[in-house]
């Protein structure tokens, strides 16, 4: 009996996927696995939960390309209205919003899910279990260890900005834009509400971008760079500062519900897709601020 995840995405999405197979591998006795084989045929993303031993099946290309001809087939057949040929085999998800079907029980010895699964409402109730599992591993680099020590000495607020690919031309329409400035003031001005003596920790893909354009008045504000990072590094530091404002991005939404402090206060975009054509209330947990 075994709960295969199939991966997509980057890392903040495939923790996304991880953590639904887990409580789903949970609630119904099963093992659970993930399968990394897309990415043979998707070729833009690459495995990226080395750093949490997730348990992997290695599917190969040729089932891997069988499988997403079944997903596609299915997804048409439900447009159409009619019933999926894997049936309860295959979940597939449809939408950003819950899909209750999701929590029903499967038959089958395998059950595979397909999706993004940007929801803790599809894992909170084995939070335990997926904190558990995404625990990063112990830091083995002197600067890092440095910047967690002046992290854990402060009313530390990470501020997470995402350029990348959200700013290349090639993506102008796409549904995930880098945010503004206006945001950004805002969720400080927010902060500095709810907090007394924050200290800005900005992080960046970008951070030259973030350094000519953060300004933060009155405030003392310090700029996460120095060492050659691994993709996990940012998120597992902005997990120890005592509060965030998020970007509309999963690897920044893992880095606030990661972060253990009782007391946190996170602050999200009002709007997390751009034009809103994708929106979901479902995205950002109801204890968090949008603004």
């Amino acid at each position: 009996m075994t709960v295969i995840v199939r991966l997509r995405g980057g890392l903040g999405n495939q923790m996304f996927q991880y953590a639904a197979g887990i409580a789903q591998a949970e609630r119904s006795g099963r093992r659970l696995m993930v399968d990394s084989s897309r990415m043979f045929t998707e070729k833009i993303r690459s495995y990226s939960l080395g750093a949490f031993n997730a348990p992997q099946a290695n599917l190969g290309k040729l089932l891997c390309c069988l499988m997403e001809a079944a997903v596609i087939l299915d997804r048409k057949r439900k447009r159409n209205g009619k019933p999926p040929l894997l049936g309860r085999w295959l979940f597939t998800e449809n939408g950003h919003d819950i899909n209750p079907d999701f929590f029903a029980d499967a038959r089958g010895s395998v059950y595979i899910l397909d999706g993004f699964f940007q929801s803790e409402r599809y894992f909170d109730d084995h939070a335990p279990a997926v904190r558990k599992a995404l625990r990063f591993p112990a830091t083995d680099n002197a600067i890092m260890r440095d910047w967690e020590q002046k992290i854990g000495a402060c009313e530390a607020v990470a501020i997470h900005i995402r350029r990348g690919d959200y700013v290349q031309p090639a993506n102008a329409a796409a549904s995930l834009q880098a945010l503004g400035l206006d945001y950004y003031a805002r969720a400080v001005a927010e902060i500095r509400t709810r907090v007394s003596a924050p200290h800005f920790f900005v992080f960046s893909d970008d951070l030259d971008w973030a350094r000519q354009n953060v300004n933060i008045p009155g405030a003392p504000v310090s700029f996460i760079d120095g060492w050659d990072k691994l993709d996990f590094h940012d998120m597992q530091l902005m997990s120890q500062c005592r509060h965030a404002i998020i970007a509309n991005s999963s690897y920044s939404w893992w880095s606030a519900w990661l972060n253990a402090a009782p007391d946190k206060v996170v602050v999200a975009p009002q709007c997390w897709f751009s034009g809103g054509q994708y929106e979901s209330a479902d995205i950002i947990p109801a204890a968090w601020l949008r603004c």
